[in-house]
């Protein structure tokens, strides 16, 4: 009873009854930290919908990955996401046909604790070497979910090929929404074993 009487009073809920959509968060200005884990009421008390798509000041796109910059809105979105726990896959068109995604967001940093410019990769595909070249990143975060116990996350880095260089894996149930120090890196895989 208590969550709900926070969660009423922390974000309003319009719902458009001649639409099969999903209702639209809206954030209040008064967030309680009750409510969501801190990264989240962060991005919603600076006006950005995490449970929305990406704001547009992120800086390019490299690939499937989103650049940005230390304290841009789509930054903060990204940080949110790392929070964003059991958050269903969307299915991504592939060159093979439809592949259904991992569920699982991945964010490279600059800076310690997942801060500074940054760049995300939204629902990994299994057995897709993903490339955030030219800059290197040396924090990592997990957002969606855990890595499960078959499943396995490979980081490489560019030297004379593309992600010629293996550095590390990330084991199964690597846990979602913690930020770790890394080797300088801008590669990865995930993949089943």
């Amino acid at each position: 009873m208590q969550l709900s009487r926070i969660l009423l009073t922390t974000i309003t809920i319009f719902i458009n009854s001649s639409s099969a959509t999903a209702p639209t968060l809206l954030p209040s200005t008064n967030v309680s930290k009750a409510c969501c884990p801190d990264r989240i009421a962060n991005a919603i008390a600076a006006g950005v919908d995490p449970y929305g798509p990406i704001p547009e000041d992120y800086t390019h796109r490299v690939g499937d990955g989103y650049h940005t910059t230390a304290g841009s809105n789509a930054s903060l979105w990204v940080l949110a996401q790392l929070d964003m726990i059991g958050r269903p896959a969307q299915q991504k068109r592939t060159t093979e046909g439809f592949q259904l995604p991992s569920g699982i967001g991945l964010g490279w940093f600059v800076g310690p604790g997942c801060s500074g410019d940054g760049i995300w990769f939204d629902n990994v595909l299994y057995d897709v070497q993903y490339d955030g070249a030219p800059k290197l990143y040396n924090v990592v975060g997990i957002g969606s979910r855990s890595l499960l116990p078959n499943e396995q996350l490979d980081f490489s880095r560019n030297t004379v090929d593309a992600c010629d260089t293996y550095l590390y894996s990330a084991g199964s149930e690597t846990p979602a929404g913690q930020c770790w120090d890394s080797q300088p890196l801008n590669c990865f895989r995930l993949w089943y074993h």
